[in-house]
């Protein structure tokens, strides 16, 4: 309210503007956004530097997405000048890059084009967004009332349907810690076989391990243990504690990683995975707050779950896996969008390809 009208206008962005982030870490150099309007009043913040097109010269949406497919060929990190933990580019050396430029009403129609692919992406994310409020909300309802009860009991772990129990984990499978092939028997002469699961390989909200970085020899899957399929794992090490995944195949895993593998007469893997999900909060607490938090196998196996009769675990296990294979299709049609988008992109900025203008 108190600013002076001049530096107010000097630092107002206007509609058209361009927002390069310019000094940041080296993975966030380069982003960029453009400023449509919204909202009305916007001031220049730091670290980041504003780029005011030539409207004669340059469409402003042209200019975003020629930057962005810069920045997708890491031509933004080549070009900076690296610190610890941070990295710059200056005005001189951004003001120095070459484009390729081509008549501004070509610009405009590789704008649309780019702008039609943008846009299927944002309504498949908010088809996807809206089916994960849609889980949340099922997972919170199943996992704390079941199907069909009209009575409850209180418990140590609190109100649950009167006909489920509440066990340890120790009580429904043996928990196995993993651990690190070495790599000599990581390569060794049999051909890579086994799923190396570490903690970046499981998703925040997918139930099942889709892909790893890595893979490991049957040698050094047997000196690590081989989980069999439909094992259920829990990170216990590390800032990622709580995250669960459930295998598709045999697998092995490093050691910050607890598995439980289920006695299938007693448990559903994924109705399991649901309820750790559900059990994340609690999971980490028990780790508390050291430099790197740590559950111990002996306190992880003792954590206590409500455990329905198995027919009704299975009818969970079939609702959220329904939702989970909807989040999956919108996940796979939103890789596809992003692939069009870069092939797109990189035959209409390179000019290797010519949009007419009729």
């Amino acid at each position: 309210d108190n600013i002076d009208p001049k530096v107010l206008e000097e630092y107002r962005i206007k509609p058209g503007d361009i927002l390069f982030s310019h000094i940041n870490s080296i993975d966030q150099i380069g982003k960029t956004a453009l400023y449509e309007g919204e909202p009305p009043l916007l001031i220049h913040g730091m670290n980041l530097l504003l780029l005011r097109p030539n409207r004669q010269v340059i469409f402003p949406h042209f200019l975003l997405y020629l930057l962005k497919y810069l920045r997708l060929r890491r031509y933004f990190e080549r070009l900076a000048q690296r610190a610890v933990n941070q990295a710059s580019i200056n005005q001189t050396l951004l003001g120095n890059t070459r484009i390729s430029l081509p008549p501004l009403e070509e610009q405009k129609a590789i704008a649309r084009i780019l702008s039609t692919i943008d846009k299927a992406i944002e309504l498949t994310d908010k088809i996807i967004e809206k089916t994960e409020r849609v889980k949340q909300a099922l997972m919170n309802k199943l996992l704390t009332e079941g199907i069909g009860h009209a009575e409850f009991k209180d418990t140590e772990i609190g109100r649950i349907p009167k006909e489920w129990e509440v066990v340890r984990l120790e009580d429904i499978g043996e928990i196995y810690t993993g651990k690190t092939p070495p790599t000599k028997n990581a390569t060794y002469w049999c051909p890579p076989t086994f799923q190396f699961i570490t903690p970046g390989d499981i998703s925040e909200s997918s139930i099942f391990v889709r892909k790893t970085e890595r893979m490991v020899s049957a040698v050094g899957a047997k000196y690590v243990g081989i989980l069999p399929k439909n094992s259920v794992l829990v990170v216990c090490i590390g800032s990622s504690i709580g995250k669960v995944a459930v295998t598709t195949k045999e697998a092995v895993t490093n050691q910050q990683i607890n598995a439980i593998i289920p006695d299938l007469a007693k448990v559903n893997p994924i109705f399991l995975w649901g309820i750790l999900q559900k059990y994340k909060p609690r999971i980490r607490a028990l780790a508390g707050e050291p430099a790197v938090p740590i559950i111990s196998k002996s306190t992880f196996s003792r954590i206590k779950i409500p455990l329905p009769p198995l027919e009704e675990q299975k009818k969970i296990a079939q609702i959220l896996l329904s939702v989970d294979r909807k989040l999956e299709i919108g996940r796979k049609e939103k890789e596809k969008l992003e692939r069009i988008k870069r092939a797109l992109m990189d035959i209409l900025l390179s000019g290797n390809v010519r949009v007419r203008i009729a």
